[in-house]
């Protein structure tokens, strides 16, 4: 009778998540059509994308430079050229003067430019308005987690070396609660941090050992496994208080490192309780926020017209407003 039964809940479970299955394969019907149209070429090789950095997971190859290619259907939606520097940062304009003040920016995707040329990237733009010596530490995926290990293991020092930055910036969205639990597929690798029970946090390895990096790749190749890692990536989830915690030890770090050195937060707002949440925990830290709809007051409004088609990504304009208010309020 025993046997019996286990068979048949074995044949339920079986049936539940073939059917469960199905479903996650007819979901890119429901809400996948926009990602499936789009694809992308140039050539970014293994030679400008480097993993298993160090405290950072992955990064940019120093001296690399190539393009990407966005087309949605047959219309091309960006053609964009990526240049990095022997530093292994994005490329910004030289200083006016040697002894110009130097303006540190970390962030994700929006940081680095993704989908606009070198010279469209806000901190190029931001560069070129002010004569200042910009370091630009964002890069595609990152979060502040990659910013707190940068400031921790010296990754930054050896960057800005003799040259003490005066400002440093966080460009900040909702979606880096999600990053900093490393519950993404192109994570395997990255800085983890955990609470230390007294209000700050600690270095804890990696996001994810051999074995979990392993289950990951597995579930990709599932319907379902896909499925939860797309809406992973859509911000589903996260730790705001994790997140608030990194970014502020982030700013001590950088008050230890530089004393003159003021830390602001570029936050782009969303209408959601994440978003609200993060933001008041970051202004009850004490940290000077700037909404990036004060440079860009109608962003919600037109936000089709500040946005790259199909990408979502800031566009030109947007940078180039985004440097212009940071220029006069920084």
């Amino acid at each position: 009778m025993k046997i019996k039964v286990v068979i048949v809940n074995i044949v339920l479970i079986v049936a539940v998540v073939l059917v469960a299955e199905w479903f996650a394969w007819l979901w890119p019907y429901w809400g996948e059509v926009e990602q499936t149209a789009a694809r992308y070429e140039g050539t970014c090789d293994q030679n400008y994308f480097r993993s298993n950095v160090p405290f950072l997971g992955y990064a940019p190859g120093p001296g690399s430079s190539c393009t990407v290619r966005m087309l949605y259907g047959e219309r091309v939606i960006y053609d964009a050229q990526r240049t990095i520097g022997s530093d292994g940062l994005r490329i910004t304009p030289a200083s006016k003067s040697p002894n110009a003040p130097g303006i540190a920016f970390f962030g994700c995707s929006i940081t680095f430019g993704d989908g606009v040329n070198d010279n469209e990237s806000m901190p190029y733009r931001f560069a070129e308005l002010t004569g200042y010596k910009v370091w630009n530490f964002g890069f595609s995926g990152y979060g502040p987690h990659q910013m707190l290990s940068a400031l921790e293991h010296g990754i930054a020092d050896r960057v800005v070396g003799n040259v003490a930055p005066k400002v440093v910036v966080y460009q900040a969205i909702p979606h880096h609660v999600t990053r900093v639990e490393g519950d993404l597929v192109w994570y395997p690798d990255g800085p983890r941090y955990v609470s230390d029970g007294n209000g700050g946090v600690n270095f804890a390895g990696n996001l994810h050992g051999s074995i979990s990096s392993w289950i990951m790749d597995q579930s990709m190749k599932t319907n379902i496994g896909r499925r939860y890692w797309i809406w992973k990536a859509q911000g589903g989830g996260g730790d705001i208080d994790l997140t608030v915690k990194i970014v502020a030890r982030s700013r001590d770090l950088v008050k230890q490192k530089w004393p003159d050195a003021r830390f602001v937060v570029l936050y782009w707002p969303v209408d959601s309780e994440t978003s609200t949440r993060l933001e008041e925990g970051f202004r009850r830290a004490g940290m000077t926020v700037h909404r990036v709809t004060e440079a860009i007051p109608d962003w919600r409004l037109l936000h089709v017209k500040y946005s790259i088609p199909h990408d979502g990504h800031p566009n030109a304009l947007a940078h180039n407003m985004i440097a212009e208010y940071l220029a006069k309020n920084l």
